[in-house]
């Protein structure tokens, strides 16, 4: 072998440094040639270890990492596109809002029912029992006679025809300086309605155009007014001395104008006017054209009106089936 060789071949060999740092596997672990490469190897091994201990801790605090992002993406969204996170909360208060009001409505349909059943009751009352009854009632409670009235206007306002507008047209059509009394008045409504010298009475002042008084009894003069209006009024078991107490307080040849519910009359208009003709009146005109209600119009014959005491035989009792509202 020749010099050249040699030396190539003394090229090719590594230096001692590198053959110290050199690896080999003995088929269990791995060594390295000196104690520097021993410290290579162990500052990787710790390097791995820390990395997966991170990996680790990493992978346990991932769903609380990508719940806490995903709300910071929610929030950015939201700010980002206002109009969606507007909209949902104007469902929301939509949501609420129609709650509360279903409450005031079941609560208002509740109140009205129990409203309902009072009128019904005073109402059954008031035409079953006569008017002194009737006025203790009112007396002890008067708020009672509010919540009759308060049903009484409900029911008015489901009526094609309202009576108090035909006793306001037929009080119109005298002469002004006729006098009325208005028995069972109500709110007056009468006396505010046309030019005539009104008297008002009924149970219980709802205004100050009413005068509280039993019909039956009323503190007028006899002979002292021209006409007298009972506008659906002849409530109660008394009815005969409401028809005594109108003519008594009635001029001569004064007019008695009444307004009654159809059925009331149980298809007998008849024998009602011939009761009210028995006290001293004569029937002048009888209107049944209407669907719901009658009207009548007498006229005062008689200077006193007749009564069980003078004539029992010639007295009728006057009555009327009492109109009762059904339960709905």
């Amino acid at each position: 072998m020749n010099r050249a060789k040699l030396k190539k071949l003394f090229e090719q060999q590594p230096s001692p440094k590198a053959c110290s740092n050199r690896k080999f596997n003995d088929g269990t672990a791995t060594h390295t040639g000196s104690s520097e490469g021993t410290q290579v190897v162990k500052k990787v091994a710790v390097k791995r270890k820390l990395k997966d201990e991170s990996k680790v801790k990493y992978d346990g605090s991932k769903e609380k990492t990508t719940t806490a992002e995903s709300k910071r993406k929610k929030r950015k969204r939201g700010k980002e596109n206002p109009s969606k996170s507007s909209a949902s909360n104007e469902k929301i208060d939509g949501l609420s809002k129609t709650s509360k009001s279903s409450t005031q409505s079941s609560q208002g349909h509740l109140k009205d029912r129990l409203a309902g059943a009072r009128f019904r009751y005073l109402n059954e009352m008031l035409y079953t029992s006569d008017s002194k009854e009737a006025m203790t009632l009112f007396k002890s409670d008067p708020s009672s006679y509010d919540v009759y009235h308060q049903g009484y206007r409900k029911q008015i306002e489901k009526w094609p025809v309202k009576p108090i507008d035909l006793a306001i047209k037929f009080v119109k059509s005298k002469p002004k300086h006729f006098v009325v009394a208005d028995m069972g008045c109500g709110e007056a409504v009468l006396a505010a309605s046309v030019p005539h010298k009104v008297y008002s009475f009924d149970m219980k002042a709802l205004n100050e155009r009413v005068t509280v008084a039993d019909m039956a009894n009323t503190p007028l003069q006899s002979g002292s007014v021209n006409m007298v209006v009972f506008c659906l009024s002849l409530m109660g078991t008394n009815i005969t001395q409401f028809i005594q107490e109108a003519h008594r307080v009635l001029a001569a040849e004064g007019v008695l104008w009444i307004s009654e519910v159809s059925s009331r009359f149980n298809r007998d208009m008849k024998t009602f006017s011939d009761g009210v003709e028995s006290i001293g009146f004569k029937c002048t005109s009888c209107n049944t054209d209407m669907t719901h209600f009658a009207t009548l119009t007498f006229k005062k014959t008689q200077s006193k009106a007749v009564t069980g005491k003078q004539k029992k035989s010639k007295v009728a009792d006057i009555s009327l089936a009492p109109c009762l509202y059904k339960k709905r």
